[in-house]
């Protein structure tokens, strides 16, 4: 192998300008992310307790059959009351209201969000109807007015909205909670005090503070300044519980850093419970348990079903300082499908649900916090602790428990009153204290017949079980999603400008490795091939295929790099993203990778990091290893001693890409493409001039013009049938022996030259053109790859191959002269 210690101009200059775009995006993250960090910090030796506080110790308090000790609420998310739908949405709020909350009657409501569904009938355009918003209104003042009532705002909630001040913020209208919101600039807080405990609930907004129209609406952030206020809220006061209210999860939310230095996670090891909503169960039952635990804090995150599609709300209970929770649905069976009116309509008749059963003490050990609630009063607690919600009078239900499959041996008894519906059941704790998981089911039939049922997993040692969540709803809820679409999108890049970058310099350094890799290549041809032989050959082809990526086809090489350092310093392009905007300012913005600018303000949503995540996998990716791909013909890549070099008519097998069938698939794959970015057009004030003048655009058009028309493999290029055949390596005995033994017609180097990857023959019809012999031992390049040198041999029956000396590019033989 020669090394070449010189890189030549067009290698130096393309690393130049990948500098420099390193630095532009740099600058371009700080900016981005500015709002994310205080402007300035003021860090004191009290603030230090914050990272290490944890719950005081408890009273010992005995769990028994008093009424006491204990009280619920209700949290509902994504109502989507809508002006359009026929089902769900409007008519599954309209009837929790009607039949759920009347026999639940909890102490308070929260309903985290999406309270309106904001799209049009065909869901593809949104903004914010002001029907909806009255019907919600309606409904909360007509049957829930006698609970007290908090609201926040979706994302549904801020779709197509300039500001908060904005006329189309019809929160700040209708909402229940929005002066509270207002007040608080996006935190406020409401507390429970009861005789035996002090309880804090906190509700954050975090929705984007300038909100686009659909698609860029899906994930939030909490800049600085509201990290300030969940902060003081957090640590005002001392209180045995504190639960933090919010519509998206954290894995979809970007927090900031507090003036004080402190992140999200360290202020959890103040919170007991995080609630939110916003992923709807997500698709197939993936997302029917999205919960969990984080150890180091100490804190429990609680995603709840959306009332929308599945009518599901959320019943929590506090007793004896034991956070236990319950997730129920509506029996949507009994509910049908309705005329969707723009005036309030209770639907009629009303639904009768199975009785509900939420169990308190003991409590499910999937879910227990081990620093922040007093797990020990469950190994000595006195009676089994359960709260029964249902229409019909206690002495109407038949309960029945069991423990383990057997049936508990005491009955249940109910001393609760009109506003408490408590049940217990006596037992000893102690015989479950066996370092082993029970379950216990608690089991009620109403006169109608209906049955309800719940159980849980407990154990009286203290420990805690992993939450069955499955491996998605794991990776969901613990993957920080905001975060890992942007490690995606910058892990593309890096590694999509090292695949251009580094085979270029190494062909520059090493001029003659192009060679010796294709002659490795056709030896492996020789011997059966081992998986690990084959994987070998499949490393060696696709660096081969990079390296000469842009020495054949340097245009597409050319294009391919400065696509991607335009996606990541450029803007992408321009559009009206909040469509409702009174003025051009407010209307337009700008894409970028890092985010949006609208009003010459960052909103660093990651919606732009999944988007750019999406478009450099399937519109980049997909095309730099197409284009590198091509630069291998099947005539070069197999030795002429290999069987599989030739099909059963003589000629040379062909590659995926090179047949027919393949180029039409590539086609529809860029119209797939190309029909994306025109549904995005659609969502954000039409085709011209934003969206044509976006870099995406260039990229469609120009892997259009090379898919149909490119000078070697484009669809409506035609290629001759001399392109079959192969070349001939010195120092690959296969590719002698496979040599045909019989006189061909020598060609110039000019002609060679033209083919890039290998020799473009250009004899007629009816002559078999000449293969290549090329001297893999010589260091100057000639166009086959770096540092293949070509000849074109007069093969003799008698004599051979014969070789003719290695010469420079641009140069001929008086021999080769003669023939022309």
């Amino acid at each position: 192998m020669v090394w070449n210690k010189r890189i030549s101009p067009s290698t130096l200059f393309c690393l130049v300008i990948t500098f420099i775009a390193f630095i532009r995006a740099c600058n371009l993250y700080r900016d981005s992310t500015k709002s994310l960090r205080p402007s300035k910090s003021h860090l004191d030796n009290n603030d230090l307790d914050l990272l290490n506080a944890r719950k005081k110790i408890y009273d010992p308090l005995v769990i028994g059959a008093k009424p006491s000790n204990i009280f619920y609420f209700i949290q509902v998310s994504d109502i989507h009351i809508s002006r359009f739908k026929t089902k769900g949405h409007t008519q599954n709020f309209l009837h929790f209201l009607q039949s759920s909350l009347p026999t639940i009657k909890p102490e308070f409501v929260v309903v985290t969000g999406d309270l309106t569904d904001a799209k049009d009938p065909g869901g593809v355009n949104s903004y914010q109807s002001a029907e909806e918003w009255e019907i919600y209104e309606k409904a909360v003042k007509e049957r829930g007015s006698d609970t007290p009532w908090y609201d926040l705002r979706g994302n549904h909630d801020c779709f197509n909205m300039a500001s908060w001040s904005s006329d189309q913020n019809l929160y700040r209208k209708y909402g229940k909670s929005a002066s509270l919101v207002e007040q608080g600039q996006g935190v406020y807080s409401w507390s429970a005090n009861k005789t035996f405990g002090q309880y804090k609930f906190i509700a954050a907004d975090v929705c984007p503070k300038k909100g686009p129209a659909r698609p860029f609406n899906f994930f939030g952030y909490m800049p600085s300044t509201t990290m300030d206020r969940l902060e003081a809220e957090v640590l005002e006061g001392s209180y045995n519980h504190t639960f933090l209210f919010v519509h998206y999860p954290t894995t979809t939310v970007l927090f900031g850093t507090s003036s004080t230095g402190h992140t999200y996670h360290d202020i959890a090891q103040h919170i007991s419970v995080y609630f939110c909503g916003h992923l709807h169960r997500l698709v197939a039952g993936l997302g029917d348990v999205l919960k969990s635990y984080d150890p180091t804090s100490d804190t429990l995150e609680l995603e709840v079903g959306d009332l929308k599609d599945h009518g599901a709300y959320r019943i929590v209970a506090v007793d004896h300082d034991l956070v236990s929770f319950v997730d129920v649905d509506l029996p949507l069976a009994q509910i049908g499908a309705f005329e969707p009116s723009p005036e309030l309509e209770w639907p009629d008749p009303p639904i009768k649900p199975a009785p509900v059963i939420l169990i308190t003490n003991p409590k499910d050990a999937q879910f227990t916090l081990a620093h922040k609630e007093p797990i020990a009063r469950i190994g000595t607690s006195t009676h089994i602790r359960m709260l029964i919600f249902s229409e019909y009078s206690p002495d109407e239900l038949k309960v029945r428990l069991s423990v383990d499959g057997n049936r508990h041996p005491f009955p249940a008894l109910f001393v609760g009153n009109s506003s408490l519906p408590l049940w217990v059941s006596s037992w000893e704790a102690n015989d479950f204290n066996d370092f082993q998981t029970h379950n216990l089911v608690v089991q009620v039939t109403a006169p109608d017949g209906q049955v309800g049922q719940s159980e849980v997993l407990f154990r009286v040692d203290h420990s805690r079980l992993y939450i069955k969540s499955g491996i998605f709803g794991k990776l969901v809820m613990k993957g920080q999603l905001a975060t890992t679409l942007r490690g995606l999108s910058i892990l593309a890049v890096v590694g999509l400008l090292t695949l251009l970058l580094v085979p270029k310099v190494w062909a520059d350094i090493y001029p003659s490795k192009g060679d010796q890799i294709l002659v490795e290549i056709h030896k492996l041809d020789q011997v059966d091939q081992s998986p690990y032989q084959g994987l070998y050959r499949q490393c060696l082809l696709w660096y081969l295929r990079f390296v000469r990526l842009p020495q054949v086809d340097f245009l597409s090489w050319f294009m391919c790099w400065i696509t991607i350092l335009s996606l990541v310093c450029l803007p992408w392009f321009r559009a009206e993203f909040i469509p409702t905007g009174e003025t051009a300012d407010e209307r337009l913005g700008t894409f970028y990778m890092w985010g949006l600018v609208l009003n010459q303000q960052w909103i660093p949503l990651s919606d732009t990091w999944m988007y750019a995540t999406m478009h450099f996998c399937d519109d980049i990716a997909v095309f730099v290893l197409l284009f590198a791909w091509r630069t291998v013909d099947s005539c070069d890549l197999y030795c002429r001693s290999n069987p599989n070099s030739n099909s059963n008519d003589g000629h040379r097998s062909q590659q995926l890409y090179e047949r027919a069938w393949f180029k039409g698939f590539e086609i529809v794959y860029l119209l797939w493409r190309i029909s994306e970015l025109a549904a995005l057009a659609a969502f954000y004030g039409g085709f011209w001039p934003y969206f044509f003048e976006s870099i995406l655009w260039l990229w469609s058009a120009y892997v259009g013009y090379v898919l149909l028309l490119g000078a070697k493999h484009g669809l409506l290029r035609k290629r001759s049938r001399s392109d079959r055949i192969g070349v001939i390596l010195e120092g690959c005995p296969g590719c002698l022996e496979g040599t045909p033994n019989q006189q061909q017609l020598p060609f110039t180097l000019d002609t060679q030259r033209e083919r890039g990857g290998g020799v473009d023959r250009q004899a007629n019809d009816n002559e078999e053109a000449a293969p290549l012999l090329v001297n893999s031992s010589v260091p100057e390049s000639t166009g086959l790859s770096s540092g293949i040198t070509s000849s074109s041999p007069l093969l003799d029956s008698s004599e051979g191959p014969v070789q003719v000396k290695s010469r420079k590019r641009g140069t001929r033989s008086p021999t080769e002269a003669s023939t022309d």
